[in-house]
């Protein structure tokens, strides 16, 4: 979880905030995948 949380915060400040809509997506997505 900790490596998808870095991975997370490396692409929103890859980002700049301006696909954001998407980055959340894709964070979503990304958890979707870890076993809850």
């Amino acid at each position: 979880m900790l490596n998808g949380s870095l991975t997370y915060l490396s692409d929103l400040v890859s980002f700049g905030s301006v696909d954001l809509v998407g980055t959340i997506g894709k964070y979503l997505n990304a958890l979707s995948s870890f076993p809850v």
